[in-house]
């Protein structure tokens, strides 16, 4: 994609990350994942036009997040990133970009966010925006005081679960103690233990030097455990969606799509991924990102048709 563009403005493209579109995916599965859940539990139909026409409203508003998220990490890692040889070429790292020119086109990035959600979420876009916001702000400085930044970089994912839910009618932050806002945090809950895997799959490529430059990551401090870890968090995820699916009342759908396909993808992911290998960490945090996103949005998917039959009839 770089190559079509004029010269300057590949370094903007490159903090927007336009050329590695799987992250922009895993910011729009839990807008998706919410907006899908909200489609489910709703007591009125909502028509497959409509959730499909917000859903795409949602995946431009990830897209804008994602890329301002991306130029902030930059913009707040240019020094760590320089002591990174698969980073150190990163517009920041390397100068291409003045600091006064990413933090105007990280504003810019973050406006547009903010007009989207306020046109999705009137009245309660501030309530959803402010957090994620601080931990947007807040994840690329985790790694300097933690080993756990994947835990942050999860809790940061997950909460668009919630605004995709409220962005189809169902409000999390309303507080209401009922399955249906069990099932819907139990969703956010998946969201988090999934970006703890991946992410730390794919802190693996960097894992000699994140632990020469000091910088913590789950890769760094489970380096000798980190199967073990995995195959713990796989079982874990498999059983909140399993659990999701009994607070809401899910059917066969849900449960062969969702679970079950989740279920494959982690076996298979855990069992052949080569955590020495950068390239085997990185084809596995690629393609397992799209089918675990893709086996739980065919599983809410499939959830919603069955319930909008059952309402028609």
């Amino acid at each position: 994609m770089l190559t079509y563009l004029p010269p300057s403005w590949i370094p903007y493209a490159e903090l927007m990350r336009i050329h590695k579109p799987v992250g922009t995916m895993n910011i729009f599965f839990p807008y998706l994942f919410g907006s899908l859940f909200a489609g489910c539990v709703s007591f009125s139909a909502t028509e497959p036009k409509w959730l499909l026409a917000r859903s795409t409203y949602l995946f431009i508003a990830a897209f804008a997040l994602r890329s301002a998220g991306c130029t902030w990490n930059d913009i707040a890692d240019r020094d760590l990133d320089r002591l990174v040889e698969r980073t150190r070429l990163r517009p920041m790292a390397r100068g291409a970009i003045s600091p006064l020119a990413a933090y105007a086109f990280t504003a810019v990035q973050v406006g547009v966010w903010l007009a989207l959600l306020s046109q999705m979420l009137p009245g309660r876009w501030l309530l959803y925006a402010a957090p994620l916001l601080f931990l947007v702000w807040l994840y690329p400085f985790a790694k300097r005081f933690t080993d756990y930044a994947q835990i942050v970089l999860g809790v940061t994912l997950g909460w668009g679960v919630l605004v995709g839910a409220a962005a189809v009618g169902t409000d999390a932050l309303a507080m209401r103690a009922d399955d249906q806002n069990a099932g819907l945090l139990g969703l956010y809950l998946v969201y988090v233990v999934w970006s703890v895997i991946h992410d730390t799959v794919y802190a693996h490529q960097d894992v000699r030097d994140d632990a020469k430059a000091g910088i913590g990551s789950m890769a760094v401090r489970w380096l000798h455990w980190t199967k073990p870890l995995l195959w713990t968090l796989a079982v874990v995820q498999v059983g909140l969606l399993w659990i999701v699916g009994r607070w809401i009342g899910a059917g066969m759908w849900y449960y062969y799509g969702a679970v079950g396909g989740n279920g494959i993808v982690l076996l298979a992911m855990v069992s052949k991924l080569d955590l020495s290998d950068p390239r085997s960490c990185l084809w596995w945090f690629q393609t397992g990102s799209l089918l675990v996103g893709s086996s739980i949005a065919a599983g809410l998917w499939g959830e919603y048709l069955a319930r909008l039959n059952i309402q028609i009839v």
